[in-house]
């Protein structure tokens, strides 16, 4: 008996099962494109954070007055400045060749016209009245830690003759300096990089507060030294300047400077924080006692 069913016949043309199969790889691919957006969201490189520079920290500035560079400043934090005040051991505190070549040119350490120098400041609250602050770490308002160029550690001329307001119109110029930096990018070597064609950030730049042969922060003057001074080695000496003695520990004279550390930055890029004498003669003369203390407890 022949068949007579048409091609086809026996088949539940109606079958959900071509439809099951098409939801079935749907649903595949959407729970394996969402498995791959996912670790595609881990894996993928988060915004770079901005520039962390504490208040009270030391800020090392590079300018250059003409050439390659010039419209390019390079900062790095040498840390806190009380910490550099009172501790004698600090040696080698980072290398910024990389950004000091990409800046300047791979010439950099032989440039005379390439220029450096330090500055801090807390805050600069007046030293008494309304709107006063209390000393921070022995160190009262309006405190600035500034640098003074030197050919040898400690032999840079103490700055003289700044007053509480000076030092004040300092302090609030930093400020505004101080708020630029933390919106800059970290190097790799853990520098900031400013360019002059930022030029709202600009403003608050390097080379606009400190002009060479001129002012710094409207009020300080010689805070800077430069380069191609030959050896391996340049210096720069800081200081620390009191706007009154009330609450300062270590104290000193109102106005003029203290010499606390020099900074020397390498012809190699490394930067080196070099303690004043007394300050290392007191660590080593703390280490002593520690070292006796502990000798006495094992013998008790």
């Amino acid at each position: 008996m022949s068949d007579n069913n048409p091609p086809g016949a026996g088949r539940d043309l109606n079958s959900s099962a071509p439809t099951a199969r098409l939801h079935m790889n749907t649903n595949t691919l959407i729970k394996r494109g969402i498995l791959f957006g996912g670790m595609f969201a881990l894996t993928a490189p988060s915004a770079m954070a901005a520039w962390s520079f504490p208040n009270g920290n030391l800020l090392l500035g590079f300018q250059a007055t003409g050439g390659t560079g010039s419209t390019v400043n390079v900062f790095f934090d040498l840390g806190s400045a009380v910490a550099v005040r009172d501790n004698g051991a600090q040696g080698v505190v980072g290398n910024i060749s990389t950004d000091l070549v990409a800046a300047f040119g791979s010439n950099w350490f032989n440039r005379s016209d390439l220029y450096f120098g330090v500055v801090g400041n807390l805050n600069a609250a007046p030293t008494t009245g309304i709107g006063s602050a209390a000393p921070v770490n022995g160190d009262p308002s309006r405190t600035l830690y500034v640098s003074a160029p030197t050919i040898e550690i400690g032999g840079g001329a103490l700055h003289t003759g700044l007053t509480s307001n000076s030092l004040g119109v300092a302090g609030n110029n930093f400020s505004g300096q101080e708020a630029m930096v933390r919106t800059l990018n970290p190097t790799g070597s853990g520098a900031a990089v400013l360019n002059s064609s930022d030029s709202v950030n600009w403003a608050n730049g390097w080379t606009s507060w400190n002009t060479v042969g001129g002012s710094s922060y409207s009020t300080l003057s010689g805070i800077q030294d430069s380069f191609g001074q030959g050896g391996s080695i340049n210096y720069i000496d800081i200081q620390r300047i009191l706007a009154t003695s009330t609450g300062a520990n270590p104290t000193g004279t109102v106005g003029s400077g203290t010499w606390e550390a020099t900074v020397g930055i390498g012809s190699d890029g490394s930067i080196h924080v070099i303690p004043e004498p007394s300050s290392a003669v007191l660590a080593g003369l703390a280490g002593l006692a520690g070292v006796l203390r502990r000798r006495r407890r094992s013998n008790a």
